[in-house]
C-alpha cells in the first residue's frame, strides 16, 4: 500500500472516532503544546492572497510610481494554464501562482525554478518559504531558493469532495486548518449526508497529530484571524458569526444576524467584521459588524442584477471600505459614500490598498492609482486584447507587479 493511501485508510478510522458528531462546540483537549506563533512574514510584503489573514487587500506601502513600465517578463506559451492568477512579494523576490503550478521571478523579470501545484489552495508565503498544495494533496513547502522542505503533510478531510478555505502557519510546522467538505455520492434510499466544515490544529508527525478539532454543518466562508492572532471569525452560510480561541479551539462565542445571505468579508484593524450581505429581495448591501455580531452600519449596493467584485472588501489604514459595485470604485466609511471613480469594465477586477489610504486597481486592460480621496495619480494601459488577472502588488521600492496571459509586467 502507497504511503497516500495508506494515510488515507488511517484517516477514515481517524474520523470515525474523532468526527462522529454533526456539531462540535467543545474541540477535542490540547495534546500538543505549540511553539510561539509568529508573524506571518514582513508587514509590508502581499504575502498571501488578499494581502493578510483578515484578507484586508491592505500593504503597508507607499509608491512614488508614475506608470513607466520597467520590465515585462513574458511566458513561453500563451496558453490557459500559464495565466496568471497571484504574484506574491518577499524580501528576495516574486512567486507566481498558475492553475497547475507556481513559479519564482526575480525583481529583474528573470525566470527560476518552478513547482506543481493543485490548484485548490491559493499558495502563501511564511518565514522566506512558500506553501502550496501539491499534486499529490499535501501541503508543501518550498525555500525561497528553490529547495523542497515539507512534502508529506498530510491534511485531513472527512469527504472525497472537498478542500481547504484556509490554513495559517502558527510555527513549528503547525497549522490552523479549515476545510469544507462534501459527500462524494448519494446512496439511493438514504438521506443525503450533509455539507460541512472542519477546524482544527494539525501537526507533522501523522493524521493523528491534532491539537485540537472541531466540526459543524453547512458552509462557512474562511475564517479571519484578529488583530491580535489569538481569535479566529468564521461566518457561516446560516448567518452565523463564530468565534474561537486559535490555541485552544474553544468556541467563544456564536451569534446569528438578520438577512437573507452573507458572501465574502474581510476583518478591519480594531476586529469589525466587513461582509457583503442582501436580503429576501436579493438586494445587495455592504455591512458591518462587531465579532460579537452587533451591527454597525450598512450601505446600500444595489438589486439583483447589481454585480460585486470577486474579492473581499478592502479596508484602509483609516477604517475605510473600498468596494468595487460594477463598473465603479466606492470608499465607504461608517455607513456614508466618501467617494466613487469609475474603472473599466471586466470580468476580474482586483484592488490593492496602500499605507497612504491610496489604491491600485487592475481591470481589463489597465491599472489605475488612485489617491486617499480618489484623485487620478497615472493610469497603465496595455492593448485591448491583454487582460491583467492577478492583484497589483508592491515591493518596498514601490514598484508595482502584476500578471497577464502573455506575462507579467513591472511598472514604476
Amino acid at each position: 500500500m502507497s504511503k497516500k493511501y495508506s494515510y488515507i485508510f488511517g484517516l477514515s478510522l481517524l474520523l470515525l472516532v474523532g468526527f462522529a458528531t454533526s456539531c462540535r462546540s467543545e474541540p477535542a483537549a490540547t495534546t500538543v503544546k505549540l511553539k510561539e506563533s509568529k508573524k506571518e512574514g514582513a508587514v509590508t510584503m502581499y504575502s498571501r492572497l488578499f494581502a493578510d489573514l483578515r484578507q484586508s487587500s491592505l500593504q503597508l506601502l507607499k509608491t512614488q510610481a508614475v506608470g513607466r513600465q520597467v520590465w515585462f517578463a513574458p511566458f513561453k506559451d500563451a496558453s490557459v494554464q500559464t495565466i496568471p492568477t497571484l504574484v506574491l512579494v518577499d524580501k528576495d523576490g516574486l512567486t507566481v501562482q498558475y492553475a497547475n503550478h507556481l513559479q519564482r521571478l526575480s525583481f529583474e523579470g528573470a525566470f527560476g525554478w518552478i513547482k506543481e501545484r493543485d490548484g485548490g489552495l491559493d499558495i502563501f508565503g511564511f518565514q522566506n518559504e512558500i506553501f502550496y498544495t501539491g499534486t499529490d494533496g499535501f501541503l508543501h513547502a518550498v525555500s525561497v531558493a528553490g529547495k523542497e522542505r515539507l512534502d508529506e503533510f498530510f491534511i485531513p478531510r472527512a469527504y472525497g469532495r472537498g478542500g481547504l478555505r484556509l490554513v495559517v502557519p502558527l510555527g513549528g510546522d503547525h497549522f490552523l486548518m479549515q476545510t469544507y467538505n462534501r459527500p462524494e455520492e448519494v446512496e439511493i434510499g438514504k438521506p443525503p449526508e450533509k455539507d460541512n466544515y472542519h477546524l482544527f490544529i494539525k501537526g507533522p508527525e501523522s493524521y493523528k497529530d491534532l491539537t485540537w478539532s472541531a466540526q459543524f454543518d453547512g458552509i462557512a466562508l474562511p475564517g479571519l484571524v484578529t488583530a491580535d492572532g489569538k481569535r479566529l471569525v468564521v461566518l457561516n452560510q446560516g448567518n452565523q458569526i463564530q468565534v474561537f480561541e486559535i490555541a485552544t479551539g474553544k468556541q467563544l462565542s456564536s451569534v446569528t444576524v438578520e438577512g437573507a445571505g452573507i458572501v465574502r468579508a474581510s476583518l478591519d484593524q480594531t476586529d469589525n467584521i466587513i461582509v457583503y450581505c442582501w436580503d429576501a429581495e436579493d438586494k445587495k448591501k455592504l455591512c458591518s459588524y462587531t465579532s460579537q455580531g452587533a451591527p454597525n452600519w450598512e450601505y446600500p449596493l444595489g438589486g439583483r442584477d447589481t454585480r460585486v467584485a470577486a474579492q473581499p472588501p478592502a479596508l484602509t489604514g483609516s477604517g475605510h471600505a473600498l468596494v468595487i459595485v460594477d463598473s465603479l470604485l466606492l470608499s465607504i466609511s461608517n455607513g456614508s459614500l466618501l467617494w466613487q471613480r469609475p474603472i473599466p469594465p471586466a470580468a476580474v477586477q482586483y484592488l490593492t490598498v496602500l499605507g497612504d489610504d491610496g489604491v491600485l486597481v487592475t481591470a481589463a486592460n489597465e491599472l489605475t492609482h488612485f489617491g486617499n480621496e480618489g484623485q487620478d495619480r497615472f493610469s497603465f494601459r496595455l492593448p485591448a486584447d491583454e487582460a491583467m488577472t492577478t492583484p497589483p502588488v508592491l515591493d518596498d521600492k514601490g514598484r508595482i507587479y502584476f500578471g497577464t496571459a502573455k506575462g507579467i509586467y513591472c511598472i514604476n
